[in-house]
């Protein structure tokens, strides 16, 4: 669907202030049915992406052992049926059941992936391990990043869609949903799962490789509405096309990584 937001210039903020109206509808959309569903829609493109992630490795799982191939196999079927489930969901709490779901499966399909430990789980904050350091380095990445494509965009952080009033900056972990896998495990994913043992410390040299990595992620360019455009635009682009679908009571149709055509996509 072509976004109204396409042509705005990388980096001008959409408005210097927060514009009364803007708020007022911004505050009452998620009561709304066009904020339901944009709720789920943000849930359905992270599962999306989640799926998509689990193809590339699945596609090349010559280097797993067939219980790893296997377990990716009916880790994408169970997305898959989550996903049909996520139209059946009537309220914020049940996209969360299913988004908790989908979570539990998902982690477990990337810790074989990444070669851990059968006692490893997604610690955050304050995990230790090398595999939380990374993603939860690179989840803080994101989230300024989405933090500053909001505030850009003439946007309240503290009222969300999807995430209440119980998370801080509700709307930054709303936008950054939808960019995890793109962002941040894309990048994190093949440090690990490369290894042919289990990682279980990181050097300086790791980490800093590592840290490069995610920065540098934001700079790459990907397809976006027919161009190629840097992945930090297209946060920033997404949040503007959002304002607009909250002043207009319309659903969000949030960004789709282009995942089989992204590394294709070169800056003339």
């Amino acid at each position: 669907m072509p976004r109204q937001a396409a042509r705005i210039k990388p980096g001008f903020p959409y408005s210097a202030r927060l514009a009364g109206a803007t708020i007022r509808a911004q505050v009452g959309y998620g009561e709304t049915a066009a904020g339901l569903a944009t709720a789920r829609l943000i849930v359905f493109t992270k599962l999306c992406n989640c799926r998509s992630l689990l193809t590339n490795y699945r596609q090349t799982r010559e280097r797993f052992r067939r219980p790893a191939a296997s377990l990716l196999q009916s880790s994408q079927t169970a997305l898959a049926q989550l996903q049909e489930d996520i139209k059946d969901a009537n309220n914020v709490r049940s996209l969360f059941l299913i988004e908790a779901r989908s979570a539990a499966i998902y982690w477990k399909a990337l810790r074989r992936i990444c070669r851990q430990q059968p006692h490893w789980r997604r610690i955050h904050p304050g995990g230790e391990d090398p595999l939380n350091r990374l993603l939860n380095a690179g989840y803080t990445i994101l989230a300024r990043h989405s933090r500053e494509a909001i505030m850009s965009a003439g946007l309240l952080a503290q009222i969300g869609i999807l995430h209440g009033s119980t998370t801080p900056e509700p709307l930054v972990y709303d936008l950054m949903e939808i960019f995890r896998q793109p962002a941040s495990d894309a990048v994190i994913v093949p440090l690990f799962s490369r290894k042919q043992r289990t990682v279980v410390r990181l050097t300086r040299r790791d980490m800093s490789r590592g840290m490069t990595r995610l920065h540098g992620r934001f700079e790459e360019h990907f397809l976006y509405d027919g161009r190629c455009e840097k992945l930090r635009t297209i946060i920033y682009r997404e949040t503007v096309a959002l304002r607009q679908a909250i002043v207009a009571g319309e659903p969000w149709q949030p960004y789709h990584h282009p995942w089989r055509h992204g590394k294709s996509c070169r800056r003339k």
